[in-house]
């Protein structure tokens, strides 16, 4: 009976070690998200053709970062959000927070970095970065929105970019690997002039030469792929961001799938 006892807790404990190191398995490929946030106050003292000029310049950034992703993905996501090469976050968002803004006709004579704005700055140019991920079976998709305002500017500027990544075949989905983007353009145009879920994109571009893009994001049902615009890339700045919605069952009737893309949408 002990015996038998014995080598009943031997079989569980055993099972339990090895579900215990199959969870642990199951989750080494997921990225592990922090929230990372800063933000600099300058007020920038400067000669050009607009005259002397005092002004105030905010940068920020809130951003969801993979701190265990691998360089390639870091770097993306770095380049999208900072414009900047480097798979260093603290290197390329300390670039970005000391980055005032100025023309090209600026001569700085002076900043000062200050915890808080006062009166003595007319105009202030602000840029502020964000970041936010979705997970869908391991699909992490990062949506980075950036926000900038230019003194003297008529109005500010605005833009969304995605970048996703495949944690089971640990790489970026690039839109070359699902579909052959040399032939989209005009399945692009028919998807606009055809399909009514595309009816507010016809009515809002500049006309029939749809460009190539490749800021994608995939659904959440895995069912369409989303291409996405920025203001003034095929409409005006008033009709904002542009989105061209392709359904996979539309999209896989016009242009050819790869096995990738198959393996992804299930087709």
């Amino acid at each position: 009976m002990k015996n038998t006892i014995g080598r009943t807790l031997t079989i569980i404990l055993a099972a339990t070690a090895i579900i215990s190191a199959c969870n642990r398995h199951a989750g080494s490929d997921e990225l592990r998200l922090q929230t990372l946030s800063d933000s600099g106050l300058y007020i920038c003292y400067a000669n050009s053709s607009f005259g002397a000029d005092t002004f105030c310049v905010k940068r920020s950034y809130t951003m969801a970062w993979p701190k265990n992703a691998p360089d390639e993905l870091k770097r993306e996501i770095i380049r999208l959000a900072f414009g900047d090469s480097t798979a260093n976050f603290n290197r390329a968002s300390d670039n970005f927070l000391e980055d005032l803004m100025l023309f090209d006709d600026d001569t700085l004579t002076r900043s000062i970095r200050v915890d808080a704005f006062n009166a003595d700055a007319d105009w202030m140019s602000y840029m502020h970065v964000s970041s936010e991920c979705t997970n869908d079976s391991g699909l992490y998709c990062f949506h980075i929105a950036y926000e900038n305002y230019m003194r003297y500017a008529a109005h500010g500027m605005y833009g969304s970019y995605y970048v996703t990544y495949d944690t089971d075949n640990k790489r970026i989905v690039r839109l070359c690997d699902l579909v052959d983007t040399s032939k989209l353009e005009p399945v692009i145009q028919k998807a606009i002039e055809d399909l009514p879920v595309n009816g507010d994109v016809l009515c809002n571009v500049y006309g029939p030469d749809i460009p190539m893009t490749d800021n994608f994001f995939i659904d959440s049902t895995r069912k369409c792929i989303m291409l996405v615009y920025q203001p003034y890339d095929i409409a005006s700045y008033a009709n904002g961001i542009q989105t061209v919605v392709l359904p996979i069952d539309w999209l896989s009737k016009q242009i050819e799938l790869t096995p990738y893309a198959k393996e992804i949408f299930g087709n």
